[in-house]
Parts: structure tokens; sequence; C-alpha cells
């Protein structure tokens, strides 16, 4: 190894920001101003609205998939880099002349190739975090990037045309290639074994990441003494990921073999001496069973519902916000203010996330997080009461809660929760659903809503639904736990009759 010189423009972390930099850069080149050129090519409004209503519909299977994919071939660079480009390609086929079908059929395809793009990247970046909750340090330059160039982008459209935006997100995209490329060049220490020569494949399913007061017990058994749920507010004893498991290995239905243990069984670890290790139970288990078995966990699950919560949270504010103010006096300018703020809001969010994570941990920060989107749209159905809709910028400041934070600590748990071997996997997922299919159900319902009750009404039923869904998600934690505890009981009072009758037996 090279003996450490100055730090470059190669150094993996800023290489990792360089890289949020440019791709936020050419996104918002391109991103808000596509119906304005949907507008401009001949498209009825209702047309453009069938579009707007369609991609995130697409994004959430297209995530999820190619992510799978990638883990499944261990091939994350080159399915990062090439749906990139196609991303990017398919985006510039939208110049060319063409009805509404074929506009439509080249905006779905954009969005099915370019879906797990965010997902991989994010998925390499915190390969390079020395801890977990360092996450948001990397990705606020992605804030500082759509920032800074989207005065420019709106200057070069106004002057050069429409075309420009393209042109720009082309441009803009070709750095991407090169950050892009080098994202998972380096191995880091969150990877067991990266940086001490473990063998290829000798990794634990336990995730990494800052772990207070926690020691990992070496024995058969599997236990993990004050490990922290990342989403339970409990301990994460056996009972909660492994309670089958722990049945299974206390001789309930389905038992290991003997010589078997829940921690080589359930998290592939071949200890020595086990029925892993031997080849007898095949070490470690098929991709497939690996993915079914991290879907089914409980966290997993209520993780999947909150992911959905912020999504419809997200979709419902980025899709009607703007015509709410508008049908209340506020101008073009007032709009655009409103997204500089938000912005801004971004930055501290993102640097200041690691302290809450590490104090506060991601169950309670995410709970923040839908306590805030709550209060955010119902002070949104307050503007009216106000007097002015001036107090809409100091309402969009809780954007660096609702959105920055959530977005940071959903990232962070998705590498708490994953295994090896599924960490794209599950950022796909959760960016699919957040993007995706919560997005795509806050326009929906909200628009329904909006014809239904009117913008204001909109957003205080909407806020209601929001305090429904956070309370659904805290009974569910509490129930799980309850759940949990028995199990505990149950599985502890098993092993301990049976190896009290071992010990008679013995005598």
């Amino acid at each position: 190894m090279p003996p450490p010189g100055p730090r470059s423009c190669w150094d993996p972390s800023i290489n990792a920001k360089a890289y949020y930099v440019f791709s936020f850069a050419s996104f918002v080149a391109i991103g808000p101003f596509m119906n304005v050129y949907f507008y401009d090519s001949g498209l009825s409004k209702a047309q453009v609205g069938l579009i707007g209503a369609l991609r995130p519909w697409v994004s959430a299977p297209a995530a999820f998939l190619w992510t799978a994919l990638a883990d499944r071939l261990d091939a994350h660079r080159l399915v990062l880099m090439a749906t990139f480009v196609a991303a990017v390609a398919a985006r510039m086929l939208l110049l060319l002349p063409r009805g509404f079908g074929g506009l439509l059929a080249v905006v779905l395809l954009a969005q099915a190739v370019g879906a797990p793009v965010g997902a991989l990247a994010d998925a390499a970046v915190m390969r390079l975090c020395k801890k977990d909750t360092e996450y948001g340090k990397f990705r606020l330059w992605g804030a500082v990037g759509w920032g800074a160039f989207s005065t420019v982008a709106g200057w070069l459209i106004s002057h050069l045309g429409i075309r420009w935006a393209f042109y720009s997100h082309a441009l803009l995209s070709v750095p991407c290639l090169f950050l892009g490329a080098r994202l998972y060049d380096v191995p880091t220490a969150a990877e067991p074994g990266a940086l001490a020569g473990a063998a290829p494949g000798a990794s634990q399913l336990e995730p990494q990441g800052p772990r207070r007061g926690r020691s990992r017990s070496s024995s058969s058994s599997g236990s993990e003494a004050g490990d922290l749920d990342p989403l339970l507010a409990v301990k994460k004893s056996d009972t909660l990921d492994q309670f089958d498991v722990k049945q299974r290995a206390a001789g309930g239905p389905g038992a290991y073999p003997a010589g078997a243990t829940a921690g080589s069984v359930e998290h592939g670890v071949r200890e020595p001496g086990s029925v892993a290790e031997a080849g007898v139970v095949g070490g470690k288990r098929p991709w497939s069973e690996d993915l079914l078995l991290l879907l089914r966990r409980p966290k997993v699950v209520l993780f999947i519902w909150t992911a959905l919560t912020m999504g419809y949270g997200f979709g419902t504010i980025d899709s009607f916000l703007f015509l709410y103010l508008e049908q209340l006096g506020a101008s073009g300018t007032l709009m655009g203010l409103t997204l500089t703020i938000t912005c801004a809001a971004e930055v501290p969010a993102f640097q200041l996330q690691d302290r809450l994570l590490d104090r506060y941990g991601v169950t309670r920060v995410l709970d923040l997080v839908q306590a805030v989107y709550v209060l955010r749209m119902a002070l949104y159905a307050c503007l009216p009461l106000m007097g002015n809709v001036l107090w809409v910028l100091p309402i969009e400041l809780l954007h660096g809660v609702t959105f920055a934070l959530g977005w940071g600590a959903g990232t962070v748990n998705c590498k708490q929760l994953a295994p090896p071997g599924l960490a794209a996997t599950l950022q796909g997922t959760f960016q699919g659903l957040y993007f995706g299919l919560g997005y795509g159900l806050g326009s929906l319902v909200g628009g329904y809503l909006g014809s239904r009750l009117g913008w204001q009404g909109m957003f205080a039923c909407s806020s209601a639904m929001m305090l429904c869904f956070w309370l659904l998600v805290m009974a569910a934690r509490a129930a799980v736990t309850v759940w949990a505890a028995r199990s505990a009981g149950t599985a502890a009072g098993t092993a301990y009759v049976e190896l009290r009758q071992g010990e008679r037996q013995e005598a």
C-alpha cells in the first residue's frame, strides 16, 4: 500500500461529494422544467398531468428490480453507470419531435432506467462513512449543487430557450460518469474484513456502524448483548430478528440439524465446528431466501410503512403546494423563494443529522420527522388565517426536518437493517417507496381531496391522515415489542426445560 499523501481530487470522500454536486446540478437543470417543455410541445394540461402521475408508479418497481439485480450479480458499478447513461440518453430523446404517445413512452423509459441511480450511489457512499450517521455530511453537497445551479439553469432557459435545459443536463452529467465510476473503488473499514485482508465472503449479517455500549457474544447462541434495534425502541434480542430461528434451535418445528446454531444459520456466520462450516446446511443461503427473510422481519415491515408515510407527505406537498399558493395570491417570485429556502434548510439538517442520530437513534428521529410532517401540513391549512401568504417562508424551513433529516435517517436505517449482499436492494426499496409509491399516493389522494375539499381542506385532511399513519406505526411497534417479549419468555423456558432434562440424564 503506498504511503498516505496529500488529499487530492480523487480522495474517495471528495469524489463522493463532487458526485453529489454535479448529479444534483444536472437534474435541477431539467427536472423542474420538464412540464414547461411538455406544454411548449403542445401537450394539454390533462396529458401533462397523466405523465406526472405515471412517473412515480414506474420508478418504485424499477428501483427495486435494478438494485436487486446489482446485489444479486455483485455488479453495482456496472448497473449504476449503465442506468445513469441510459437515463441521460433517454431524456435527450425527448428533444426529438413526437406526439403525446411518444413523449409518454420516452419519459417512462427514462424513469425506469434512471430509478436505481440514487439508491446505488447512496449505497456506495454509505460504504465510505466511518460511521453510518455521517451520510448527511456527504449528501448535503447534493443540496449545494441543486441550489447553486438552479438560478443558472433558470437564466439559461430564459435567455437561450427551453432546449438548453436538456443541453445543460447532458453537459453536467459528463463529470458524473467519471466520479460515479469511482464510487465503488475503495473498500472501507465499514465492511468486515475489507481492510484486514479477510477471506472473500467471510462477512457477518450484523450491520456495521455506530454501536455505543454493545458487545457481540462469540458463543454459539448468537445472542447480541446491548444491541439497540434501529427501528424498534427496545433492545434487539434474538427474539426480534430470529424468534422462529430460536424456536427451531430450541427443538421446535423445523429445528436445525445437530450442531447448527441460530447465529450460524440465521446470520450466515461460519462458526468453527458448526454445521454451516462443515457445509451440512450450505453455509450461505440463496440470495432470494436472504431477501425473503429480510422483508419479513417486523422492523423492516415497519420501516417500509414509515417510508410510504414520508413519501406520501412529500408527494402531497410537492404536487400541490404551488397550486395552493397561487390560489392564495402568491407571486412567481415568492414561489421561487420557497424553493431557495427549502434547499438552504437541507444543508444544516444533513450536516447535523449524525449528532441527532447518535444521540436519539433512528426510531426517535423518524418519529420526529412524521410529527413535523403533521405540523407542516397543518400550518399550510392555517395560511389563510395568518393574514399574509408570506408566512409560507418560515414554514418551509421545516423542510429541513421532513425531507433532509427523514431522508438521511432512512438511508442510514437501510444500511443498519440490510445484511451483506442486500444493501443496495433495501436502499432501492426505500427510495422506490419514498419517491415512487408513496409520492404517487400523495399525488393521487391529494388531487382527489383537493377536488372535493379545496386545497386548504386537502392540507388539513392530509395532516390528520399523516397523524393516523404515524400513530399506526407506533402502535405496531408497541405490539411487536410485546410479542417479542412474550416470545422471548417462551423460547427461554423451552430451552431451560431441555437443559435441565439433559443434566438429569447425565447425572
